[in-house]
């Protein structure tokens, strides 16, 4: 109960206990928290490359105070994100 949308994306029609329609696409991007201070908490943006391995480079994208305001950051983003363990 679904079609193609020429895009090789299934999506599913909406009925009355679904109210969003689903596609699959690759992660192409990786986050790392990292504590630099007691109040000093930055997120980094690893992308990922089209082998699947993480680039060599990444940039910052948030500064918090708290791990708690890094986490409700990261629950904001309207996308799965995927946050790498600390090295």
């Amino acid at each position: 109960m679904g079609g193609d949308d020429g895009f090789g994306v299934f999506n599913l029609i909406q009925t009355e206990t679904m109210t969003k329609t689903f596609a699959f696409a690759p992660i192409r991007n990786a986050y790392r928290i990292r504590q630099v201070a007691a109040d000093s908490w930055w997120v980094y943006l690893h992308n990922i490359c089209s082998n699947g391995e993480l680039s060599q480079t990444s940039r910052v994208v948030f500064f918090g105070n708290s791990r708690e305001q890094v986490d409700q950051w990261i629950e904001s983003k309207n996308e799965f994100v995927f946050v790498l363990p600390e090295s």
